[in-house]
């Protein structure tokens, strides 16, 4: 405020007490031209593509590039000697899980054909609170099963190394979840993001990057808010995410009962798991168990084994499912695919209509096609 007045006196005075005042008002009018023309040179690009610049160096959040030669050296002596130590071998395939609350980011490494623990690091920090990420500048650090493969791994990052987490996956997606540059990297800096030491971060991605040199194509990320035991669940029983939390504790428990990666699914906007070495199943409605979230799935009655088809209570094109290919068919209104919250009735004659659709889209070969994945 002093400085405003300060200038109106100076203004008042300048304009009718000095004498020629047209002359100083002349030389302000060049001035300002002469500032006009200098701005004129530069293109009026730049000014449209300053504010988009600025906008992604902000959303990109951890993922910043620098030159760095971390991602090429050999595993530490150390490291090498505590392998075998314990009996993996070097290129063993390797799992990562997380827990938040603990601020513990713990690696697994495959051992007789089963996952055993080896080593944990901790999280210096993570963003926002307990629960999953839902929208695109939350700063929420995400919570699911993730999948990380070569693609996702960055060795020129801001942060030391870095590798993304695969956010939003299958499960994400299906409820319309947003998000990207979500990583796991170093500086103990995180902006959404789960961040570890420089020399953490740099164990677990030259670990990875043996195991992909070996062959494994991909590693989960099982990114929990706590360990998912009866204690802590029943300590968060009137939380708002604990009906999420159950879904994930359900293929946490099968991965730590049996060592092994479970198979998932996501349908209805819900995991489903089988262990590694059963399939999936899908069960019709009773009234016994019809608040069992697999129960919603449901298959035609007296299916041909060779119909690989599954329907539910939504269209075939919204369904997200990892072990079966996606039946791109749409025919018809029928009886058989008008769904008004019942269980759908699929009478022969309709399962050799779709049959024959099939034959036709080039979609059914015999067999029961493999996973696409």
């Amino acid at each position: 405020l002093f400085l405003l007045f300060y200038v109106f006196i100076i203004s008042f005075f300048t304009f009718f007490f000095v004498p020629k005042r047209h002359l100083l008002l002349m030389e302000i009018r060049r001035r300002h031209n002469k500032k006009k023309e200098f701005f004129k040179k530069i293109p009026n690009f730049w000014f449209k593509i300053l504010p988009v610049i600025l906008s992604l160096a902000l959303l990109s959040g951890c993922n910043w590039y620098t030159d760095s030669d971390a991602y090429k050296k050999p595993l530490p002596h150390y490291l090498v000697k505590s392998i075998k130590d314990r009996g993996f071998k070097l290129g063993a395939r390797i799992l990562a899980r997380i827990y938040k609350q603990e601020n513990r980011f713990e690696l697994w490494m495959e051992k007789d054909g089963k996952f055993e623990f080896f080593k944990s690091y901790g999280i210096c920090s993570w963003s926002g609170e307990l629960g999953p990420k839902l929208k695109e500048g939350d700063r929420q650090a995400p919570e699911g099963f993730y999948v990380v493969t070569p693609a996702q791994m960055n060795p020129r990052s801001k942060f030391h190394l870095s590798f993304n987490l695969g956010y939003p996956n299958f499960y994400d997606r299906a409820r319309g979840r947003t998000g990207s540059h979500l990583m796991v990297h170093g500086a103990c800096s995180s902006r959404g993001c789960y961040a570890l030491t420089n020399s953490s971060i740099e164990q677990v991605y030259l670990l990875a990057r043996d195991a992909f040199k070996n062959g494994q194509r991909r590693f989960q990320v099982h990114a929990l808010p706590f360990r998912l035991n009866k204690a802590n669940l029943e300590k968060y029983k009137d939380h708002k995410w604990i009906d999420f939390w159950k879904n994930l504790a359900e293929g946490d428990t099968l991965f730590l009962k049996t060592g092994q990666i479970p198979k998932m699914a996501v349908v209805n906007k819900r995991y489903v798991f089988a262990a590694a070495n059963q399939t999936i199943k899908t069960t019709t409605t009773t009234k016994d168990d019809k608040n069992d979230p697999i129960s919603r799935i449901t298959k035609p009655v007296e299916a041909p084994a060779d119909l690989w088809a599954y329907y539910s209570k939504q269209p075939i094109d919204s369904l997200i499912k990892d072990e079966f290919i996606k039946l791109k068919l749409k025919p018809k209104s029928t009886n058989a695919n008008e769904f008004k919250g019942g269980i759908p009735t699929i009478y022969n004659d309709k399962i050799d209509t779709l049959k024959d659709k099939a034959d036709k889209a080039s979609l059914y070969n015999g067999t029961t096609p493999t996973n696409s994945r």
